[in-house]
């Protein structure tokens, strides 16, 4: 299993809470034609619900659901790799499809709090897809290799650059970049960045496959390291923070 979304569930207007939350992930089938996502009880790591996905045939489909990432607007969203984007809605469970341009490679994946998708691949460039045009749009100045993608809840998406080794901001509303916070901005402590992510206090996360992380403020750009031990790879939420963008959007 690779690709993985938190869902909050329902949001009980009485008590405040959201009632419900669900967790859903995605691996390959007994056939390499097929795929699924599942629904998982957090608490028990029960599968209440499995989604087949037949016709797993475009991309790399030696592959599972690679990134995933909700909405809030009721869908989970996820690909495969250097192939499709695909939309579940988790209450009639029906799933819509659309074809990627060959340039979206699509190794890790956002949905910003509008309701599009960001896709990061590791040859071209960072690339979104708007949800109600179904329009792919390719980011300027960012053709490179990219693996992890955020976003946050002020209208950033993050995005791990592994060359140049770095941290890609681009503002959601513009499709512009911010700026490339590169080797030398992380004291040249940068190797493979992999997994971006956003945690409940607005930090931005920046896992390196080759042993540590960094946090980092998203305005002052004041950072952290965090020594790791181990080899770390991840696409999707590993903070659940990111649900903020879509739920709690500022």
């Amino acid at each position: 299993p690779r690709g993985m979304t938190f869902y909050p569930g329902v949001f009980n207007d009485l008590t405040c809470e959201y009632e419900g939350a669900k967790i859903w992930v995605g691996w390959h089938g007994t056939q390499a034609t097929q795929a699924h996502m599942g629904r998982l009880d957090p608490v028990t790591g029960t599968v209440e619900q499995v989604v087949d996905i037949n016709n797993w045939t475009m991309g790399w489909n030696n592959y599972p659901p690679y990134g995933a990432a909700y909405d809030g607007q009721g869908h989970v969203w996820f690909t495969a790799l250097r192939g499709e984007v695909f939309r579940l809605d988790v209450d009639s469970l029906a799933v819509d499809r659309w074809a990627m341009p060959q340039s979206v490679q699509s190794y890790g994946m956002t949905v910003d709090y509008l309701g599009n998708a960001w896709f990061g691949g590791c040859s071209g460039p960072v690339t979104t897809f708007d949800a109600m045009s179904e329009t792919f749009t390719s980011i300027p100045n960012t053709n490179a290799c990219y693996r992890g993608v955020a976003a946050d809840s002020v209208g950033n998406i993050w995005v791990a650059s592994n060359g140049p080794c770095g941290l890609m901001q681009i503002d959601a509303d513009t499709k512009q970049v911010i700026k490339f916070h590169s080797a030398a901005d992380f004291q040249n402590q940068c190797s493979t960045p992999v997994g971006v992510s956003i945690d409940v206090e607005g930090y931005v996360w920046m896992v390196d496959e080759a042993g540590w992380a960094w946090k980092m403020h998203p305005e002052t750009y004041d950072k952290e390291i965090v020594m790791i031990t181990g080899d770390h790879y991840t696409y999707s939420d590993m903070t659940g923070g990111g649900l903020n963008a879509v739920v709690n959007p500022q």
